[in-house]
């Protein structure tokens, strides 16, 4: 089975606003809430917010505040993110990364800039295809390659 892939992207600082429906315009990826879907442009330093039923890249599957004033660095906040967003995917998907085949979690973590001047403080834990295509699914709870439980239906 594919591990999860889990990564913290860098430099993602627009300007937007949390809740977003549907955003033909660029937000920033730190304005998003759990359960919004979104893709981006091929650099990550744009969110495009659609519906989970539209082709998307990524859904939200927690957003975590990072606390302190001084940027903690890349290297803390990639462990960080390591240690968030499998628990995240599990909560959301109803099962841990290692055990899916169809999806992968995934972080997204201020770079220094974005610390400094957009005041972005949090990791956005996301859950994505695991084949890298857009899906016009949901993959809020338990995904259909997950090994049932013994004793269920």
């Amino acid at each position: 089975m594919r591990a999860a892939a889990i990564a913290a992207l860098a430099g993602l600082g627009l300007a937007g606003c949390a809740m977003q429906e549907t955003s033909p315009e660029p937000v920033s990826v730190f304005s998003l809430s759990r359960g919004d879907c979104f893709s981006t442009d091929a650099e990550h330093t744009a969110a495009f917010v659609t519906p989970c039923s539209e082709p998307h890249l990524f859904e939200v599957t927690d957003v975590h505040p990072v606390e302190g004033d001084a940027f903690p660095g890349d290297e803390a906040l990639q462990a960080l993110t390591d240690e968030l967003c499998p628990a995240a995917f599990a909560d959301y998907t109803g099962g841990a990364p290692a055990a899916s085949d169809s999806w992968a979690a995934m972080g997204f973590a201020p770079g220094e800039a974005g610390w400094d001047e957009q005041d972005d403080r949090e990791i956005v834990c996301v859950v994505t295809p695991g084949d890298g295509a857009e899906t016009s699914d949901s993959a809020q709870g338990v995904p259909s390659d997950y090994p049932t439980p013994e004793g269920t239906p």
